[in-house]
């Protein structure tokens, strides 16, 4: 039997962002590969019908515009944004594992009231949606 070790999501509460984002759900991975946890964290935003606040950004080249619009639904294209992490300020905040670990962001006010970094654990999922449903 294989045995895989456990994954617990890093989670950062109350951070000032390296740049302002849209108020809202922010899904977001510095790979094309980490689309399989972005499309994860979209099942589970649109269940709570939270998708309409969301928005997705890969960070990466703009020529890998079309291969990322193939992962993800036609619905989402909208919503889809690719960008260049200029300096790594991200990447410094985030400290990504892999090239494929994603990040889910509630922001209000240009500040990440929670930051999630990984796949969610039904704890954390609670929390996250509790936070994004917030006025």
């Amino acid at each position: 039997m294989l045995w895989r070790s456990r994954y617990e999501p890093k989670i950062l509460r109350n951070v000032e962002l390296p740049e302002r984002l849209p108020d809202g759900i922010v899904l977001a991975a510095f790979d094309p590969k980490g689309l399989g946890e972005v499309s994860l964290w979209l099942r589970l935003v649109d269940s709570a019908g939270l998708l309409e606040k969301t928005q997705v950004i890969v960070f990466g080249d703009l020529q890998e515009l079309p291969r990322i619009k193939l992962l993800l639904p036609k619905s989402l294209h909208d919503q889809l944004v690719v960008r260049k992490d200029v300096e790594g300020k991200w990447a410094r905040l985030i400290e990504p594992d892999t090239a494929a670990r994603a990040f889910s962001i509630v922001s209000r006010r240009g500040v990440a009231e929670l930051i999630v970094t990984g796949p969610p654990t039904e704890d954390v999922w609670e929390e996250f949606e509790r936070i994004a449903c917030l006025p």
